[in-house]
């Protein structure tokens, strides 16, 4: 059992979460730029971020941005699993396992982001060249 304050509210949660879960089918990732999955639940994606709908539209709104901030040679959609925050209509928030969405980028090596990064809410995970 843990407390979060999450928005100014505190969310009492108790969970377990198989250890396959958390381990990482996406070998060669610029390993500091990624989203743990054992993170705190206030550093997990929120659900409605990582909706294929929504990471579609942040990709289109900002693939030019994406590009040139980190010399990109390409930015797509790659698919993921694991925790995310999740809000109920009564506003309460719980960490559930899932299948969400990500942008990828292939950067060079030698530019490999110290800390995790995200666009709108939506996780950017980067793989060197």
């Amino acid at each position: 059992m843990f407390s979060q304050r999450i928005l100014g509210a505190v969310c009492l949660a108790s969970f377990t979460l198989p250890a396959a879960s958390f381990v990482s089918t996406h070998t060669n990732l610029c390993s500091n730029g990624v989203q743990p999955h054992n993170a705190t639940s206030d550093a997990l994606p929120r659900r409605e971020a990582v909706r294929y709908s929504h990471v579609t539209q942040v990709l289109s709104d900002w693939k030019p941005q994406l590009m040139a901030r980190y010399r990109a040679r390409s930015v797509v959609i790659a698919p993921r699993k694991g925790p995310v925050l999740a809000t109920s209509s009564t506003g309460a928030v719980t960490v559930i396992v899932t299948r969400y969405y990500i942008l990828e980028l292939r950067i060079r090596r030698r530019l490999c982001p110290p800390t995790p990064i995200s666009y709108d809410g939506v996780p950017l995970e980067f793989r060197p060249y």
